[in-house]
């Protein structure tokens, strides 16, 4: 005798096949969301390092052109030490960014509330430089901003030379 509907043992396989695809889904959707979440957060990270060197190279830019050798860039160049550093805003006596001594104070806040922290760091490469015409004032500039996110520590760095480009009177 031939049956006219579904038995029971094709139900129960066709609910757990779909039971499978849709938990399928769920999961790849959890991955995706939570892959787009952290690469917003390191798009923003990177933007952030960018920062951090762009105001190193305003306050380089700035002092550079200073007349006051106090405060000048390529007298003031060799008295960074290796270490951590940061850019402020001075605006006595005049308005400028300003390398500073020390971690960066603030927490910088991130769409959806991330933390961001920045490290400014100053070291003398260690590459051959092999040109005596070469400046010799030159400085590497790592910036890394840290962040943590659904319980994991990332970071990214961005790193530049510094050099004193302002041609000698």
């Amino acid at each position: 005798m031939a049956s006219a509907g579904f038995g029971l043992a094709e139900v129960l396989l066709a609910s757990g096949v779909l039971i499978l695809v849709v938990a399928s889904i769920v999961s790849l959707s959890r991955f995706v969301i939570r892959g787009y979440a952290v690469t917003a957060s390191r798009t923003q990270a990177l933007y952030l390092a960018q920062e951090g060197l762009e105001r190193v190279r305003n306050a380089r830019d700035t002092l550079s052109t200073d007349q006051d050798p106090a405060t000048d860039f390529a007298t003031n160049i060799d008295s960074l030490t290796t270490g951590s550093y940061y850019a402020e805003w001075r605006t006595a006596p005049f308005s400028h960014w300003e390398i500073v001594n020390g971690p960066e104070p603030d927490i910088i806040l991130g769409v959806g509330g991330i933390a961001f922290t920045r490290d400014t760091r100053f070291d003398v490469p260690d590459v051959d430089l092999g040109d005596a015409r070469l400046n010799p004032h030159v400085k590497r500039v790592t910036v890394t901003v840290s962040w943590t996110e659904s319980g994991q520590i990332w970071s990214v760095s961005a790193e530049t030379y510094l050099t004193d480009w302002k041609p000698e009177a």
